[in-house]
Order: C-alpha cells, then sequence, then structure tokens
C-alpha cells in the first residue's frame, strides 16, 4: 500500500535509533526486534498470549538481544518453530528411516527437526562465519557418539535377518531423538532444547555420514 513501510525499511529506521547500541551491531538488533514484535503478534492473533505486549517487556527482549550479541551467545531461533507447509524435505531422510521401518510419526518428527536445525545453522554462519567452524567440530562430536553404536550393531547383525536388522537400526534412530540430546553436551549452554541435536543428525543422514540400517551405506549407495 502507498506510504506503508516494508520490514526492511521499518528495521531500517528502527536501527537508527538504537544509539546505545554498538553501531556494527544496530542492523542485526533491529531486525531480531522485528523479528520478535512480529512472532508476538501473531501469537497474540492466535490466542497464545495477551494482546497487549507491555513496556517492560519489550525492554526486557531488547536487553536480551543486545547481551547475545555482545557475547557472541548461540541462539537457538527455531526450537520451537515449525517448517512452512510448503517445506519439502530432502528425500534422502525417508529413505534413511525407511530402511529400518519407522513410523510416519519418526518421519514427521524428523523432517521437523532437520528443518529446525538446518535453519539454525545457517543462521548462525550467517550472523558470524567464524561460527562454521564451531558447527563443523560438533557435527564430529555426534557423529563419533553415534559411530561407537553404529558399529556395534553392525557387528551384532552379522549374518543375522533382514528383520533383525531393521529393529536394530531403529532402535538407533530412536537413540538419537530420545537419547542422544539427554546424554551428549550441547553445542553451547545457550541452546538448551533437545532439536538441535535431533535434526543435526537428520541433516548429516543426507550425505550418508551417519545412517541408521546396519547396511545403509551400501543400499543407498555411498559408496
Amino acid at each position: 500500500m502507498p506510504g506503508q513501510q516494508n520490514i526492511r525499511q521499518i528495521e531500517n529506521e528502527l536501527a537508527k535509533t538504537l544509539t546505545s547500541v554498538l553501531s556494527k551491531d544496530q542492523s542485526q538488533v533491529a531486525a531480531l526486534m522485528v523479528e520478535w514484535w512480529n512472532r508476538q503478534i501473531i501469537h497474540a492473533h492466535c490466542g497464545k498470549r495477551d494482546k497487549a505486549i507491555p513496556r517492560f517487556e519489550l525492554v526486557k527482549r531488547h536487553m536480551e538481544i543486545v547481551a547475545d550479541i555482545e557475547h557472541d551467545t548461540l541462539v537457538d531461533y527455531f526450537a520451537v518453530e515449525l517448517p512452512p507447509e510448503s517445506h519439502k524435505s530432502h528425500p534422502m531422510v525417508a529413505n534413511q528411516i525407511g530402511l529400518v521401518g519407522g513410523t510416519e510419526a519418526e518421519f514427521r518428527r524428523a523432517v521437523t527437526n532437520e528443518w529446525r536445525a538446518r535453519e539454525t545453522r545457517s543462521r548462525w554462519s550467517t550472523e558470524n562465519p567464524w561460527r562454521r567452524e564451531l558447527i563443523a567440530r560438533y557435527d564430529d562430536r555426534l557423529a563419533e557418539e553415534w559411530s561407537d553404536r553404529h558399529v556395534d550393531i553392525c557387528h551384532e547383525c552379522n549374518g543375522l535377518s533382514e528383520e533383525t536388522k531393521q529393529s536394530k537400526g531403529r532402535a538407533l534412530l530412536k537413540w538419537s531423538h530420545y537419547e542422544a540430546p539427554d546424554k551428549i553436551e550441547s553445542i553451547a549452554p545457550s541452546v538448551t532444547t533437545p532439536s538441535y541435536i535431533r535434526g543435526t543428525y537428520q541433516v548429516l543422514s543426507i550425505d550418508g555420514r551417519v545412517g541408521w540400517h546396519p547396511d545403509y551405506v551400501a543400499l543407498l549407495g555411498f559408496k
């Protein structure tokens, strides 16, 4: 509509008013404030919160955002977000889960958490490219924990039926969802929800770095 500001204009105007914030951080703080504000409006319309947003809540969120940026704190932005309806997951997620007879519910959980982790990783890398090394090191950590268990089930299933292999593989898939987030340290103290670990395992499964079936490498053509 004529005279109506778009989101980018609003962010730019807000950034100019943030004189107490370091100039290099003003644009990022403004963008995060507008993102937070829009989310609160949506929640209010959905009945998830009061329609009125008090000033103290706005000030509190502003202070949290500034502190997170100044300390380069990792924020799990997508921990409770859902993929857009148009989202289509990578087919390898379904292929990996299908090999072990996973249920539709397990597939849906995997898709949601893979999207959350992938979006979070992209956001962190965009905010600070140096974080890519941290993300890669943590991928190594998760892959190591998975590898110990996958090696064991490969040994246990040697010469056994396909049904047994599927059962062991599905147990490993369940481990990545239920147990791994409780047993493995998080990527940072500020990331406390389980979705990042759950989703990262699905991200790693796409290129075959991890898998669930004992023979997934051969069955899915990763070699």
